[in-house]
């Protein structure tokens, strides 16, 4: 069986078919048209053509599955990768979604699978050339307690949630800015390439940023995307982009190229910038990578899970005991939500 390139005008076949398999209605945020048309078949600067795939038999669809290609910066230059994601397999057809997701291996120097199910999760540790490796743990800081508390629903947990979050808001250190500044930039341009390039990156493989890419992040319709320049002590430092959902803000990307800008610094940068949105009541971020790890724990965040991360590398080309980079803009992590504001703190 060969998988099938979805054109995009048979966009309804495909939202027919998720919405069926996931259980949800055909206007579900995840099955927007312009969310799907921006994942799917949209420019993006590290792949070309339709990135939604299926499966048919004589009766429709079997199998959906989109790609999100991803790059990594290795020691021998830059490697494609991809996570598959919308992965979904119509009753009767069990398999039909792993299936999928291997014939899409060739199209790319690895693949990646990020947490999902205990069924997921047990597949992936039974795949060949495929392997676990650093997990990304997932963080968060409450920026308005009282309003998380509003926009959940109300249980006998609440007050003490209430508390709780609070106690994380008030416990966090705030360090002194003054040496940073922040200028928002609708786009990135050339001159901005170096500015993505992590000067932390000795002990683990970071994924490949372009100025290209952040612009694509840019033009997510999901929510609010926005990016700053960031500056220390009057010299270009590096990029932040974060994104504004639904009472929820994420962190898309912190990267720093200075060598001498404290990334946790960095991240209370975020924190002060996430909460001039009046409507944001938690940030949240998510990482692999051992700098950033330290960084977010420093600035406040609290940790509040973890993903497994899994690495198809069948060309060996990361080095077997160096971390590889997972965070939000792999995949869906930043911009997918559902009806309701999902908040990690609260």
């Amino acid at each position: 069986m060969n998988p099938e390139s979805l054109a995009e005008d048979r966009h309804e076949e495909a939202v027919k078919f998720l919405a069926q398999i996931f259980s949800v209605s055909e206007t579900a945020p995840l099955l927007r048209r312009d969310l799907r048309h921006w994942k799917y078949y949209a420019p993006h600067p590290f792949t070309t053509g339709s990135r939604s795939y299926v499966f048919r038999d004589a009766k429709g669809l079997i199998a959906h599955g989109g790609l999100a290609p991803v790059q990594f910066d290795t020691l021998s230059g830059p490697k494609s990768s991809f996570q598959f994601i919308d992965w979904a397999a119509g009753t009767g057809s069990a398999g039909a979604g792993f299936l999928l997701f291997r014939a899409l291996w060739p199209m790319a120097d690895s693949y990646l699978g990020i947490g999902g199910s205990d069924d997921a999760r047990k597949v992936m540790k039974r795949v060949p050339n495929m392997k676990t490796v650093q997990p990304m743990a997932h963080f968060a800081y409450p920026l308005r307690p009282f309003g998380q508390l509003l926009a959940s629903r109300f249980t006998w947990k609440s007050p003490l949630k209430w508390l709780r979050a609070w106690r994380w808001h008030s416990a966090r250190k705030r360090p002194n800015l003054s040496a940073w500044k922040a200028v928002p930039v609708a786009r990135l341009t050339n001159s901005d390439a170096p500015l993505l390039i992590p000067a932390d990156r000795a002990d683990y493989t970071p994924l490949r940023r372009t100025p290209e890419l952040v612009n694509y992040w840019l033009a997510c319709p999901a929510g609010k995307i926005r990016a700053w320049r960031l500056e220390h002590n009057g010299a270009a430092a590096g990029i932040l982009v974060l994104a504004f959902l639904n009472k929820e803000a994420r962190i898309v990307d912190v990267v720093l190229s200075a060598p001498n800008a404290p990334l946790s610094e960095a991240y209370s940068l975020a924190i002060d910038l996430a909460a001039r949105e009046s409507d944001a009541c938690e940030l949240s971020a998510a990482s692999s990578a051992p700098p950033q790890f330290r960084a977010l724990t420093a600035a406040g965040f609290v940790i509040r899970g973890h993903s497994d991360v899994f690495l198809g590398d069948p060309r060996k080309h990361f080095p077997p005991d160096v971390p590889i980079e997972a965070n939000l803009t792999i995949g869906d992590g930043f911009y997918q939500q559902s009806e309701r504001p999902y908040f990690h703190t609260f």
